[in-house]
């Protein structure tokens, strides 16, 4: 696990990783240049968030 900005990085295996912060700017930064990383199930609700 690593911290980053109040941002928290948790790797739970090769599949995947949680992504928590309390900075919803942070955050947005991270879904604009890896949106790629959501998973599929995931996207709608991520979606919702940001835009």
């Amino acid at each position: 696990m690593g911290v980053s900005r109040n941002t928290i990085f948790h790797f739970y295996d090769s599949r995947g990783l949680d992504i928590v912060s309390n900075s919803k700017e942070a955050l947005k930064e991270l879904y604009l240049k890896r949106n790629e990383w959501i998973l599929n199930y995931d996207r709608e609700r991520i979606d919702s968030i940001f835009n």
